[in-house]
């Protein structure tokens, strides 16, 4: 399973939206005063996964993998995939978006 992880704010909060590889909307990822939050499958959907990095509106360097990798376990878990699929999560930045394209198998 892939997940794109777009990133709609850098700081103050940081958030993103993620997608999955169909192109749905599968999570909404804030951080902001000290808090950070999964919601799911949008923003003020069900909070899926919460955390206290020490980022305050943004991720320190040596965090933002870290808690990136946790918002994507949440969100695995809540679509209930297999776990013998193959996981990874990447971010696109604003720039990029319009050359990517989301290759759906069978279409």
């Amino acid at each position: 399973m892939r997940i794109k992880f777009v990133q709609t704010s850098p700081a103050c909060p940081e958030q993103y939206e993620a997608f999955d590889e169909a192109g749905d909307q599968v999570g909404y990822l804030r951080l902001r005063h000290g808090w950070f939050r999964v919601d799911f499958p949008q923003h003020s959907g069900d909070t899926i996964y919460e955390a206290h990095p020490s980022g305050d509106g943004s991720f320190d360097d040596e965090e933002r993998s870290f808690f990136l990798q946790q918002a994507f376990n949440a969100i695995e878990r809540k679509l209930s995939r297999t776990e013998d699929a193959k996981h990874s999560w990447y971010i696109v930045e604003d720039d990029e978006l319009e050359s990517f394209v989301i290759e759906t198998p069978g279409r």
